[in-house]
């Protein structure tokens, strides 16, 4: 990313039209240069594809890569082949997904593939013409020893079989992996599947308020229009399309300390001098409303701050809880007990509240807890419109699962007018051939068929 050289193909889509992409237009299609399927998932889910699978079949050499079918295997082949011996020679121990993403990438580097286009791309640059920060990353000590341990673990992993690029070619693949890297996720962005290297995609310059935005499916990368973009031409994108490359529910001063740290630059665009969102997204409960309805009691800023890390405790301790396995129950629990202690001090708008009320929202649906669920979905909705940029796809899914819930539980009406608000977002970010427009239109079928029914009962 942050690269504006690219190369012409003749042959990628132009937009059709003199007046350029609109809203709901898909910009581009796109697949990856190399990506991998995070270990977590290699149980359920074809190392090619990504899709979900319940008939996997282990590659019998390494039986650390599983997939659906053998076209998914013999496409995965030009560079499992090399990258089985290695995973062979390591067997039981298994590399970490940031090890394997890199090893794919020397392989592909070693076999040319790093100057050639990637079929299913638009084609505007080769992987060679990415930027890889190498300067910047020699001066960050943090990734510095990041490269130095992965260095090693390449080393074992290559064996007298591959020989490794140098050291210095190592490092300009390595920079272009940490700072192009794009997670893939589920259509609900609800979850990490893996990590991939997209050649076109990573032209595109960030925003925090972007006017298009990623979704996926499977390993399929799709860049939608999500505002009208004066663009006549796919090959001149990088000058008018943008991305966000983080999540924007976050104050300014830690979004571009994210991007600084990530990414190498200091974001100045129109969100991050929006000093209004930053302070509803640090909010505390306002004196005069404690004064009034909290028996004149004022809630300090110490008291807003400790209220906040606490949250931030209770998020840290939650993803601990996840690793080791914990119930859904106690995580519910902890968060309700969290949620108690702060709700007279932060308002929903407050970033570490509403983290908190998500975080609990989630437990709660996987507890079978519809009622407390939908609670915790109408707190957090007003939140999400004010604090995502407008189309946002999050915004868009959250409705979803409020639409979901109403329905679930017998609230047609509701239902249908939280469903037909997500409809408006989901169509243009996802697009209507997508499976979860599919999901969200059969929903709206029931809705239809609920309200229906209602009326032939009560006539």
């Amino acid at each position: 990313m942050k690269n504006r050289q690219y190369i012409y193909n003749k042959s990628v889509r132009q937009c059709s039209g003199n007046m350029g992409y609109k809203k709901g237009d898909v910009i581009m299609t796109s697949e990856p240069y190399a990506h991998v399927l995070a270990l977590r998932h290699r149980s359920e889910r074809c190392s090619y594809c990504l899709m979900r699978s319940a008939d996997l079949k282990r590659c019998t050499a390494c039986t650390q890569l599983r997939y659906c079918s053998k076209k998914c295997q013999r496409a995965d082949w030009s560079v499992h082949k090399l990258e089985c011996q290695c995973l062979k020679k390591v067997a039981p121990n298994t590399p970490t997904d940031s090890v394997l993403l890199m090893l794919r990438l020397v392989l592909k580097y070693l076999s040319g593939d790093h100057l050639k286009k990637v079929y299913g791309d638009p084609g505007l640059r080769t992987f060679a013409h990415m930027m890889s920060h190498a300067e910047e990353i020699k001066k960050d000590a943090q990734r510095c020893e990041a490269f130095a341990k992965i260095c090693h673990t390449l080393a074992l992993l290559a064996g007298s079989h591959i020989t490794l690029p140098s050291n210095q070619e190592l490092l300009d693949i390595f920079g272009k992996m940490v700072v192009n890297t794009i997670t893939i996720a589920t259509e609900d962005l609800h979850e990490s599947l893996g990590a991939g290297i997209y050649l076109s995609p990573s032209l595109l310059d960030h925003r925090c308020s972007p006017n298009s935005v990623m979704t996926f499916q499977g390993k399929s990368l799709r860049l939608s229009a999500v505002e009208n973009i004066a663009c006549d031409d796919i090959t001149k994108v990088a000058d008018h399309v943008f991305v966000s490359y983080i999540d924007q529910l976050a104050p300014s001063w830690v979004r571009q300390a994210q991007l600084k740290e990530q990414y190498y630059f200091l974001c100045t665009c129109p969100r991050c001098a929006n000093p209004s969102l930053d302070q509803l997204m640090t909010s505390g409960i306002k004196e005069e409303a404690e004064t009034s309805e909290n028996n004149g009691k004022c809630v300090s800023r110490e008291g807003k701050t400790e209220a906040e890390r606490a949250c931030q405790d209770l998020l840290q301790t939650v993803s601990d809880m996840h690793k080791s396995g914990a119930s859904e129950e106690q995580i519910l629990s902890l968060c309700e007990e969290c949620l108690s202690k702060v709700k007279h001090q932060l308002p929903p708008f407050n970033v570490s509240h509403l983290r908190v009320l998500d975080c609990a929202l989630d437990a709660a649906i996987r507890c079978g807890m519809w009622e407390q669920a939908l609670s915790y979905v109408v707190v957090t909705l007003q939140p999400y419109k004010t604090l995502y940029p407008a189309m946002s796809p999050n915004t868009g899914l959250m409705l979803m699962r409020a639409g979901k819930l109403q329905l679930y539980l017998g609230h047609t009406e509701e239902a249908s007018v939280s469903l037909r608000e997500a409809e408006a977002i989901l169509s243009v970010t996802h697009g209507q051939q997508s499976d979860l427009y599919q999901e969200l239109r059969d929903l709206l079928d029931q809705c239809r068929e609920g309200s229906e029914l209602s009326q032939t009962t009560s006539s």
